[in-house]
């Protein structure tokens, strides 16, 4: 005997190879039109609405969404902002903190634009095929500068008529630095702003570089020195340990000197320890009292390294070469230690 089960509504009246289809069509171009693939199944021998045609859209996991808006970019472009994002990945928070953004952005005065949309799924709204390029200052809108901080908002100018270089330096001393004086952003902070030809101009860059804004050139070199820097005394610590077993076994040196020296090996590496981590975190956030520490702390390490060259009671050729290459190190610390709190505590200095 056959039973009827009662069924959750009508068949679908689509097949599995007409749906199919129009999947592969809307992956392969997300913008077509409901009617387009109503004529496509019509075409292969199936008549069914729109409603119907979005009801199996829906099913396989996508939806109507307004397309998003996202600057029109060119490879080199690309390359650019991915290259800044991986310099910058492992920056501390503190140094985001020192950071004033500015930009300049178009208003529209009559509606918004156009509204296109996609067939797309969750979380796919970035997807190259589910978006529309843009670009900046069209027509029918207004335009204007601002900026921006972790510490709030700054000054918006509204742009008359076209930017050159000339009018964006002047908005740069009429807003970007009261901006910064009421924000209170202290020392040591820095500009950004991007790659647009009035921003790169020579003269732009000159007079950046006459507010002393931005000085990141003398900030990297002195990181790299750091870097350097800790790598080569941890060599020479690890040398210098293993000469005084050296010197301990074989040389008749009195146990009395041999302690002291030993004992002030320890104290040259705390201080030393203590200087790179103070120099580092001055660096990286360019705050001026970490650096004066760091080059402060600097003194008597040189006055070790002195010792260690020319006065302990035995002195090996080897020690006296890594003691030289250290204190050629320490030059050039303390010359770009206070070059670096010179420029860091100039940023405030308009």
């Amino acid at each position: 005997m056959t039973v009827n089960h009662p069924r959750s509504g009508a068949p679908c009246k689509i097949s599995p190879r007409g749906a199919s289809m129009i999947m592969r069509k809307v992956r392969d171009q997300p913008r077509t039109k409901r009617q387009d693939l109503v004529k496509d199944l019509k075409r292969a021998g199936t008549t069914v609405s729109k409603k119907t045609i979005s009801n199996t859209l829906r099913r396989h996991g996508l939806k109507s969404c307004s397309v998003r808006k996202v600057p029109l970019l060119k490879p080199a472009h690309v390359q650019a902002r991915l290259k800044f994002a991986n310099d910058h990945l492992d920056d501390p928070e503190e140094e985001w903190e020192k950071v004033m953004w500015s930009d300049e952005t178009k208003i529209e005065l009559f509606g918004l634009n156009s509204t296109r949309r996609v067939w797309r799924k969750k979380n796919d709204e970035y997807n190259p095929k589910n978006t529309i390029p843009t670009v900046k200052h069209g027509g029918g809108n207004i335009i204007i500068w601002g900026c921006f901080s972790a510490k709030g908002t700054g000054r918006l100018h509204r742009i008359e008529g076209r930017m050159d270089g000339a009018m964006y330096r002047e908005i740069l001393a009429n807003n970007l630095l009261p901006s910064v004086r009421a924000l209170k952003m202290g020392r040591g902070w820095v500009f950004q702003h991007d790659n647009d030809p009035k921003h790169t101009a020579r003269a732009t860059k000159e007079w950046l570089r006459k507010k002393h804004l931005k000085p990141r050139n003398l900030k990297d070199l002195e990181k790299v020195l750091f870097y350097l820097n800790c790598w080569y005394f941890a060599a020479y610590f690890l040398a210098e340990g293993l000469m005084f077993v050296y010197k301990g076994l074989l040389l008749p040196y009195p146990p009395a000197s041999l302690t002291l020296d030993v004992g002030l090996l320890l104290v040259f590496l705390g201080l030393e320890s203590l200087r790179i981590f103070y120099g580092w975190k001055g660096n990286l956030t360019e705050r001026s009292l970490a650096m004066s520490v760091s080059v402060l702390v600097l003194v008597p390490c040189t006055v070790m390294s002195v010792y260690y060259l020319m006065l302990q009671t035995f002195v090996l050729r080897l020690e006296f070469i890594l003691n030289a290459v250290l204190l050629c190190f320490y030059s050039l610390e303390m010359l770009l230690g206070i070059m670096s709190i010179s420029a860091f505590s100039r940023s405030k200095v308009y």
